[in-house]
């Protein structure tokens, strides 16, 4: 099934503005007669066709209405059990958008913190701690969970998905373990990618971005095909990012013992992040549909500001992951299909990962941890009514995982090793270099439309679902997850949803199994390498959102929500020593409002969104702010059009409160708690649309842009004595050609 295309350019069509939204939560209708979807089904986006500039023109309406699937089936995003929020690729190319942390970095209640080689995701006041990636966010393509499996965390760079096959990004706020299983546990974001149109047609980039101190070029690509109901999609990426000359700043008096670190730039921090995205559908009416994508992500960069090793100058992480998808579906009946899904991942460091510790060049440091693993599922869906429809399936991975220590390499002589001996370290010859984790989930869900005649306008939706998990000898209790939820179209242009679940996410390989050895201080050691210690629970959510979303006078669009949402068994660091190990660290609680209000008048638009929270201790609200996340922060934003020049531009400024110091430095300012100052960024950026310099059915896109404007200098949250400095002020250029 196919989700709908853009509406062609029309007379009246208004430009929308960028996707700041959403907290609506409502309910799919009867899959049977909406197009459900299964929720790792590849769906289908807009076609290609026609020039780049061609889904610029979308409504108000459009915007509340854009078929969306994350949810568990293909519906209108103001009637999805799930708050929705989408960014089109429109959006992407307005701003530039070259990679998805950019994306997610513009999303209400998603707070990124970059450290130039891993970003770290946190969501609505919860953030994972010390390493954390993308622990607590599920990341997918086409329903696929795509992440480096020994950290549960996906590479955000440009190196994920090459953006040139992106059609749109979904992010669901809230739980879903009840829908995906393990790790669906605070938001979960779905890449939905592009489908060719019929004959080929290739798309190519060249840009450059600059920094006070630095260039970084990159370029990449997309070819597609596609004849009668076969198709075929390829793109790529390549770029070389370039950090250097930035310094840390001293941001609490307890830095004062360490002032060398201070006043170093970087050099030669340099990314090379390289990506490729291929997939293949075709479809016959007596064999059903099959589909098959998969891709390469490298990420390889200098890592001047990781714990151990600040301003080392050559400390070194490139990582690879490899990943495949194969699905098939047939209906067996005018009620009911089938679908059946196999994929394979592996992934590891490449032999260009180099660690080295400060001040220290005698040796170098190899992480050993990789994984291979296989997933497979298969549900059927049957619809006994017209207004109710039923999906009952399983799922299951199969992950060998190699437990992650460290090998030192030693580059000149030190007492009986010689330069080249290798010695591993904090792990014997008797000790498990491998575990298996595995996971089992069953699950059922039931959307309905009980009242088609009295109250056709409500929708309800229920999900169960139960996971078996094991991780070598650890085998954790039976999880069970849910969600419900009802959403009611009160008017045409009005609705109202509520949604509460429960969700879970379990421990990371490296969380459970990883041994010190890479300098004496700051690693991460895994609690069942620990003689006596008790192994990591999973940690789970209870959460629940109201939310409503409707236009108004034509002219305007509104949306907004209130959530609760209270962690149990929380998973934090603690000290080990004079290293890290996570634990169980009983629960916490937050509350807080999102929301959005959009204008749109003819070539003219213009968007302020946002969202408030606080965490809860005691039954009571607390004022400062949790560890790595503001307690407001929001993005107010302007569009102008102007097709006869072939002219866009946007500006933006974004404001950000104070954040939470890490609990990490917090002990090592003697206890102190203390915040990262609030900030504000400015951002323009101006773009051809619609110009067919090489012919008439080509477009040649020109853009410019400045990132933080005023050149605002801020830290954001660290761990181990030190928080992250930013970039300051970047331009950035961009030269796009299509045929």
């Amino acid at each position: 099934m196919r989700a709908a295309t853009p509406h062609p350019r029309q007379p009246g069509r208004i430009l929308a503005p960028p996707a700041l939204l959403l907290l609506a939560v409502t309910l799919p209708s009867n899959p049977a007669h909406a197009g459900d979807r299964a929720p790792d089904v590849p769906p289908s986006a807009a076609p290609l066709a026609g020039d780049m500039s061609a889904d610029l023109q979308l409504s108000l309406e459009d915007l509340l209405n854009i078929k969306i699937v994350t949810a568990g089936a293909e519906e209108e995003r103001a009637l999805a059990s799930a708050n929705i929020y989408v960014v089109t690729r429109a959006e992407i190319e307005r701003h530039g958008y070259r990679s998805l942390v950019e994306v997610l970095a513009n999303v209400p209640g998603l707070y990124v913190i970059d450290d130039l080689v891993t970003p770290s995701l946190a969501v609505r006041g919860i953030s994972g701690g010390l390493g954390a990636g993308t622990r607590i966010v599920r990341m997918m393509i086409d329903g696929v969970q795509v992440n480096f499996r020994p950290d549960l965390t996906a590479f955000l760079g440009p190196e994920y998905i090459p953006m040139e096959a992106v059609e749109r990004v979904e992010i669901a706020k809230g739980p879903l373990s009840a829908l995906y299983g393990a790790n669906a546990f605070l938001a979960t974001v779905n890449i939905i990618t592009r489908s060719p149109d019929t004959g080929i047609a290739a798309e190519v980039a060249a840009r450059s971005s600059w920094t006070r101190f630095a260039a970084s070029p990159g370029t990449s690509g997309l070819v597609t095909y596609k004849e009668g109901r076969t198709s075929f999609l390829s793109a790529f990426t390549l770029d070389r990012v370039d950090r250097s000359g930035f310094e840390l700043e001293q941001t609490f008096p307890g830095q004062d013992n360490t002032p060398q670190i201070f006043g170093t730039r970087s050099v030669n921090d340099v990314a090379r992040p390289e990506g490729i995205f291929l997939s293949l559908q075709t479809d016959s009416d007596r064999l059903g549909s099959f589909s098959l994508a998969g891709g390469l992500q490298q990420m390889d960069a200098i890592g001047e500001f990781q714990i151990n090793s600040l301003l080392t100058h050559r400390h070194r992480l490139a990582i690879q992951n490899l990943w495949s998808h194969a699905r098939w579906e047939r209906p067996w009946s005018s009620s009911g299909s089938v679908a059946v899904m196999l994929g394979a991942a592996q992934g590891g460091p490449t032999h260009e990962t180099s660690l080295y510790l400060t001040e220290s060049r005698s040796s170098m440091y190899v992480p050993n941890f990789s994984y291979r693993a296989l997933s497979g599922g298969a549900y059927g869906e049957w619809a006994p009514l017209r207004r109710l429809s039923l999906r009952l399936g399983f799922d299951g991975d199969l992950d060998r995982e190699h437990v992650l220590y460290y090998t030192q390499v030693f580059n000149v002589p030190v007492g009986a090793y010689q330069p080249d001996d290798r010695v591993d370290l904090a792990i014997g010859p008797e000790d498990r270099r491998s575990e298996l984790l595995t996971d089992l989930g069953v699950y059922l869900q039931a959307a309905s439309t009980p009242f088609p005649y009295r109250a056709p306008g409500l929708r309800l939706t229920g999900n169960v679902r139960l996971d078996h998990i094991t991780q070598g000898d650890i085998q954790f209790p039976l999880q069970m997850s849910w969600r419900l939820a009802a959403a009611y179209r009160i008017f045409p242009s009005l609705y109202a949803k509520i949604v509460g679940g429960r969700a879970f996410q379990t421990p990371s390989g490296v969380l459970t199994f990883a041994r010190p050895g890479f300098g004496s201080v700051g690693n991460i050691v895994g609690n069942a390498t620990i003689a006596g210690t008790q192994a990591l629970r999973p940690q789970t959510v209870d959460s629940v959102e109201i939310g409503a979303s409707g236009r108004l006078l034509g002219l305007f669009l509104l949306e907004g929500g209130v959530f609760f949402q209270r962690v149990q068994d929380r998973i934090e660091f603690v000290r080990y020593g004079a290293n890290y190990r996570a634990t169980n660290q009983g629960s916490v609680a937050a509350a807080g409002a999102e929301g959005t209000v959009r204008f749109s008048y003819r070539r003219f638009s213009s968007y302020f969104g946002g969202c408030l929270q606080r965490t809860i201790a005691d039954g009571s609200f607390v004022s400062q702010p949790p560890a790595s996340y503001p307690n407001a922060f929001g993005q107010l934003g302007a569009d102008l059009a102007v097709p006869e020049l072939h002219f866009h531009a946007n500006g933006e400024l974004r404001l950000v409160s104070t954040r939470g110091a890490s609990q990490g430095n917090i002990s090592l300012n003697n206890g102190q708690f203390y915040t990262l100052p609030a900030y504000s960024l400015l951002n323009l950026t101006v773009s051809s649309v619609g110009l067919p310099l090489l012919g008439q059915n080509t477009e040649t896109r020109l853009l410019f842009g400045v990132r933080n404007l005023l050149d605002i200098r801020f830290s954001e949250p660290g761990h181990a004595g030190f928080d992250i400095p930013t970039l300051g002020r970047v331009f950035v250029m961009e030269l796009r050609q299509r045929f």
